[in-house]
């Protein structure tokens, strides 16, 4: 079994928090979801967290690799629109 820290160490760069506000129009499927997360398969771990307020939904991705999965979530959905959540506002 394999674990995974997300806490800092001295050679790796600290956790990024991504909110990802998807499209409200649009085919949104299963297997859509599954690519997406075969396609943002990194090495270290990653979590996801799902968020809804009066404006909407979003989803919140805490990674190290936040290149990794805006690339990918631009390739699947490009009309979502992501931003990086500052730690004051995390």
């Amino acid at each position: 079994m394999h674990l995974f820290r997300l806490r800092k160490t001295a050679n790796t760069p600290a956790a990024e928090l991504l909110s990802v506000i998807p499209p409200r129009t649009g085919e949104h499927t299963l297997l859509g979801i599954e690519n997406l997360l075969q396609a943002v398969a990194v090495e270290e771990g990653f979590s996801l967290e799902l968020a809804g307020t009066p404006e909407g939904v979003s989803i919140l991705i805490r990674t190290r690799s936040p290149v990794v999965f805006r690339q990918q979530i631009g390739i699947h959905y490009p009309q979502a629109r992501i931003r990086t959540i500052t730690p004051e506002d995390d």
